[in-house]
């Protein structure tokens, strides 16, 4: 009896020290190992705002939010911005092959020879509703 005790703590104690960081977490503190330069690349379609996917969409959306000032920090580690970056939700996309739901923000730049202003795009497991991966680009002046 007393070593199951033991054993059970031990185990609660290495599920709460082992606790996987989310992608968020792991930008806040450093780690990009979840971003990429570019764009999605899946077969995806437009999700629309009344769509059954709609409410999925605008949780996501707040969860972003509240994550909003890393987005600026994912650009910035991959280009020279000096500018003030606002991202702006723009829309939703759904790859339904890959279970994957894709939120593009983006953020508007004046006065650049080449871009209008970046994108992230930020890949959402549909079931886990998880973020599984992040995307930057510039977006060239058209």
């Amino acid at each position: 009896m007393k070593s199951y005790l033991v054993y059970t703590i031990t185990l609660l104690f290495l599920a709460i020290g082992c606790k996987e960081q989310d992608v968020f977490q792991k930008i806040r503190h450093g780690n990009f190992e979840d971003v990429e330069v570019g764009t999605y690349h899946g077969r995806t379609q437009f999700i629309a705002p009344n769509s059954k996917y709609s409410e999925m969409v605008t949780e996501l959306c707040q969860k972003v939010d509240k994550n909003l000032t890393l987005l600026p920090m994912i650009t910035r580690k991959f280009f020279m911005v000096t500018q003030r970056l606002d991202y702006k939700f723009k829309y939703a996309r759904l790859d339904e092959e890959r279970g994957h739901l894709i939120l593009r923000y983006f953020a508007r730049i004046f006065e650049h020879p080449v871009y209008a202003g970046y994108q992230v795009q930020l890949i959402f497991d549909k079931k886990t509703e998880k973020l599984v991966r992040v995307f930057t680009v510039g977006v060239p002046l058209e």
